[in-house]
């Protein structure tokens, strides 16, 4: 019991530590139907050039439109595409003699949250774009395919005028905060979700006090601040 307990904290850190092995133990005693998660939410700039040295290469990159077949061969639920879609978010893959090879989505003005519930909006939304569910294929990993994917969606991002790009990462991942946490990113909150079936309670730096939602339409919203281009 300690050692699990020790391991953790010196990980994670306390507070972060005893969340984790609180939302694994929720996760057991409830078969699933209870658990808390911890986000923290990042902002990095959209750079003003390339990641991946210009190359020939037969791999196509590029945003998808909606009726592309490319979409249909994510590994992700139809319901869920179909949702970003309808949501407005915009898909950048890659692909090599027709086979997926990875994608980042980036959405617009405000998004909808897909583990929680819960909608995020930021403030002013001219600046800065939402990332999420970034993949590369297995095959495709320890390659360039990562920094092209990110070099055709910073254009894009440029182009539109944005200046930053946000996420959220959950604090139990040590290795993706570590990894963002090594580059020119900024924390601009953190939240917290204690989900207990339909019952979902929220803290969160930019909530008064916490929210408790009870059914799938009730959620809050939390108003996201991007940094001044003066602090990056």
């Amino acid at each position: 019991m300690l050692a699990p307990l020790h391991e953790a904290i010196r990980t994670m850190g306390v507070r972060d530590g005893l969340a984790y092995l609180l939302s694994r133990a929720l996760v057991k005693l409830t078969r699933g139907h209870a658990t808390l998660i911890r986000y923290r939410f990042y902002a990095q700039p959209v750079p003003t050039h390339s990641l991946a040295p210009a190359r020939a290469s037969s791999t196509r990159i590029g945003r998808l439109a909606p009726d592309d077949p490319l979409l249909k061969a994510m590994p992700r639920p139809p319901h869920v595409i179909e949702r970003r879609l309808r949501d407005g978010a915009h898909c950048f893959a890659a692909s090599r003699d027709g086979v997926l090879q990875g994608f980042i989505w980036i959405c617009e003005r405000e998004y909808l949250e897909d583990e929680v519930r819960c909608l995020y909006r930021w403030s002013p939304s001219s600046v800065a774009a939402w990332d999420f569910d970034v993949y590369v294929a297995p095959e495709a990993r320890g390659g360039r395919l990562f920094a092209r994917l990110w070099d055709c969606a910073n254009a894009w991002m440029r182009e539109h005028g944005y200046a930053w790009s946000l996420s959220r990462i959950s604090t139990f991942n040590i290795a993706s905060r570590a990894a963002h946490e090594k580059l020119n990113i900024q924390c601009i909150g953190s939240a917290t979700f204690l989900v207990l079936g339909k019952l979902q309670v929220s803290f969160a730096s930019s909530l008064k006090g916490p929210h408790i939602a009870f059914g799938a339409r009730a959620y809050p919203t939390l108003v996201l601040t991007p940094p001044s281009m003066a602090d990056s």
